[in-house]
C-alpha cells in the first residue's frame, strides 16, 4: 500500500550577500507576511512552513495558490529532489518516477 506523510515540513533558503538592513528588505518581509525574513545577517526565504498532510493509495491532492506560495517547492519536496529544512517525511510503498510529478510543475 502507498502512503505519504508530511510532518510540519519547511523549506529555507538562505540567501547570500543581500543586505541585511535595507528598506527594500523591510518591506519586502512585511508585503510578503513575514514569508522572507532575515536571521544572522543572511536574508532567509521561507518557501514552505510547516506543512502537514496524510495521503493514502488512491487519494487525490489538489495543489492551488498565488506565485511564489511554494506549489513548485512542494511537487519538489514530495518528489525527493529537495530536502527538508526541518520536519519528516514517510514514504511507504512503490510511487512513479519522480519525474512524473515534476513534469506537471510549469516553467
Amino acid at each position: 500500500m502507498t502512503y505519504l506523510r508530511l510532518e510540519d515540513v519547511s523549506v529555507e533558503y538562505p540567501i547570500f550577500g543581500a543586505r541585511a538592513l535595507s528598506l527594500k528588505s523591510t518591506l519586502t518581509a512585511a508585503a510578503t507576511g513575514g514569508r522572507i525574513g532575515q536571521e544572522a545577517g543572511v536574508t532567509v526565504v521561507h518557501a514552505l512552513r510547516n506543512v502537514s498532510f496524510e495521503l493514502r493509495e488512491g487519494d487525490r491532492l489538489g495543489i492551488t495558490g498565488h506565485n511564489g506560495s511554494g506549489k513548485s517547492t512542494l511537487l519538489r519536496v514530495i518528489a525527493g529532489v529537495y530536502p527538508p529544512t526541518r520536519g519528516r517525511i514517510t514514504r511507504t510503498g512503490s510511487r512513479s518516477h519522480p519525474g512524473s510529478i515534476l513534469s506537471l510543475i510549469r516553467r
